[in-house]
């Protein structure tokens, strides 16, 4: 799994598997990022929990007012 951010979107939280011989990465997104509240470019490593939970952080995003586009996030995607 992976969590990549970028100019023309908040960012997505995306799922590889390993492919079939002679076929492609099938590809899942498994959330899109919207932006204030719930985060914007997420770009730190990612970490699992022993129950399968995945965590990380954005660098935008969130409620808070002394920053312009938001202090970032810390988010959690559950198997």
């Amino acid at each position: 799994m992976a969590a990549l951010g970028g100019a023309t979107h908040a960012g997505v939280v995306f799922s590889l598997k390993p492919p079939k011989r002679g076929t492609s990465w099938p590809l899942s997104v498994l959330y899109n990022f919207t932006g204030s509240p719930d985060g914007d470019h997420p770009t730190a490593a990612l970490i699992f929990d022993a129950n399968g939970n995945l965590y990380s952080t954005t660098q935008w995003g969130g409620t808070g007012t002394a920053c312009q586009e938001g202090c970032g996030t810390v988010f959690e995607v559950s198997p």
